[in-house]
């Protein structure tokens, strides 16, 4: 299982490895992926994936399995003076709060079960056309 996590603020993807976390016992992680998208940085026994965006800036971060994160997360969000919001939180997405979220999922429920019946509404009178134009003989071959 894995969890995301984003900043508040604009952090550069390479601000992370220039150092300045190490004097909190985090390092870049030696790995072999792409450099340009994701690199790794670990306490030696924790991993934590970051990933950029097109424009150079942390996209989003990755705890896989059973990390335990928060140590390399606290130093992130202290070093760089920001907060850090995990999947589970409405901030990540980018709303202030739960209800906020919950009526944006709601609203695009209500959009998609309209658009759902609409379609099945045509959908219905294409069959109804169909079986109109099978009992005239209109349809060929």
């Amino acid at each position: 299982m894995s969890t995301e996590f984003r900043t508040d603020k604009s952090v550069t993807v390479s601000e992370p490895f220039d150092g300045r976390l190490e004097r909190y016992g985090i390092k870049p992680a030696e790995q072999a992926d792409d450099y340009d998208t994701c690199r790794g940085l670990t306490d030696g026994q924790n991993y934590l994936s970051t990933y950029a965006d097109e424009n150079g800036f942390l996209s989003f971060m990755s705890r896989c399995g059973h990390n335990d994160v928060e140590k390399i997360l606290d130093a992130i969000a202290t070093e760089f003076q920001t907060v850090i919001f995990s999947e589970h939180e409405p901030q990540y997405w980018g709303f202030e709060s739960e209800e906020e979220l919950i009526a944006h999922i709601s609203a695009i429920s209500q959009e998609r079960a309209a658009l759902t019946e609409k379609e099945t509404v045509g959908d219905s009178q294409l069959c109804i056309a169909a079986s109109k134009n099978t009992a005239r003989g209109d349809l060929t071959d």
